[in-house]
């Protein structure tokens, strides 16, 4: 069978079955999955930052780490969407992340030419992955909405750079947990407009035998 994503496996043990059982709806697995793993996102690339900053012996096993996010993120794609739209969220998902790392990169070496072409590179970014999900969603969200939320999203990840390399450590914590917390809100939008489009797709009325090409022969029985 398969298993419960573990947010839904905590409810489960903390509230009583009649207050859990709704958790098991289809919405709200979605959500469960897209929160895990969007915001697994949020923390691995503020530690990518966090070595990225001041080049730190385990930059390369970070961006490891993050290179297997974004397969996960992607196969959530293929499961809902297809192999062709999973192959373009990727590639999409894996420019976002280093340009993200490029910016973090360019901070720590001062060099603001490179900040502002990673800056430049994540605005198209953010109009490309939001068009791209308005289409998955027949336009469920809106691109203009979509792309405002990725902006703030770039923009809390690159204040969190900026304060890192700045040795603002406070002000980077702070950063961090409200970039964890709007991601939280951006999977809840998502997950309820993918959720509405896979229920579009599924078949509407009853469950018999026939209404369709075989239904004389099966009659005739």
């Amino acid at each position: 069978p398969e298993p419960k994503p573990p947010a839904l496996t905590g409810a489960a043990a903390l509230f009583p079955p009649e207050q859990t059982a709704a958790l098991q709806a289809p919405i709200w697995r979605l959500r469960s999955q897209l929160n895990r793993l969007l915001a697994e996102h949020v923390v691995l690339v503020e530690d990518l930052t966090r070595s990225a900053v001041p080049n730190a012996p385990d930059f390369t096993a970070a961006g490891q780490i993050i290179n297997g996010n974004n397969p996960d993120l992607a196969a959530a794609v293929d499961s809902l969407f297809g192999a062709p739209a999973a192959k373009d969220f990727q590639s999409l998902w894996a420019y976002h992340v280093e340009q993200l790392t490029a910016y973090s990169s360019a901070t720590a070496a001062q060099d603001n030419a490179r900040r502002d072409q990673a800056r430049t590179d994540l605005r198209e970014f953010e109009a490309r992955i939001a068009a791209f999900l308005e289409s998955a969603t027949g336009k469920r969200i809106s691109s203009g909405s979509l792309a405002t939320a990725m902006q703030s999203h770039d923009q809390m990840l690159m204040r969190h750079a900026d304060a890192f390399a700045a040795k603002d450590y406070s002000t980077a914590q702070q950063i961090a947990h409200e970039a964890y917390a709007h991601m939280l809100d951006l999977s809840r939008e998502l997950a309820d407009a993918i959720g509405a489009t896979a229920a579009a797709r599924l078949p509407v009325g009853g469950a018999q035998t026939g209404y369709g090409g075989m239904a004389g022969i099966v009659e005739r029985r």
